[in-house]
C-alpha cells in the first residue's frame, strides 16, 4: 500500500483486473449492482449464480453476451470482456502478431 508523504495516509490504488470475473465485478460495482443481479438474466438460482461465478470454469460466450446486454457495456468494454473470456476458455489468440 502506498503512503502520501505529507499526510501519511494510505492511498486508494485500484487493483489490476486480471480475469473476466474481475472485469465483470468492476462493471457491476460501477453500476451499483451485485452478482445476484445476474441470476435472472443467466436463468439460474441465486446460489447457482454465486457458485458459477466463484467456480474456475470459464464462462460460456452466451453468459458473456448476457452480461454485456445486462450492464449495457460499450463496444470497447465488451471487446475487452469477450477477449479475456476467450483467452481464459483456452482459445489460442495472438493479438498483434503479424501473419
Amino acid at each position: 500500500m502506498a503512503y502520501r508523504p505529507s499526510a501519511g495516509r494510505p492511498l486508494t490504488v485500484p487493483r489490476a483486473v486480471r480475469d473476466a470475473r474481475g472485469i465483470i465485478r468492476q462493471h457491476l460495482r460501477g453500476e451499483g449492482r451485485q452478482i445476484k443481479d445476474l441470476a435472472g438474466p443467466w436463468d439460474m438460482h441465486l446460489n447457482s449464480t454465486y457458485r458459477r461465478f466463484y467456480d474456475k470454469r470459464p464462462f460460456t460466450p452466451q453468459m458473456i453476451d448476457v452480461v454485456i446486454e445486462t450492464l449495457k457495456l460499450d463496444e470497447f468494454d465488451a471487446y475487452e470482456l469477450r477477449l479475456q473470456a476467450a483467452i481464459e476458455a483456452g482459445w489460442q489468440l495472438n493479438i498483434g502478431e503479424k501473419i
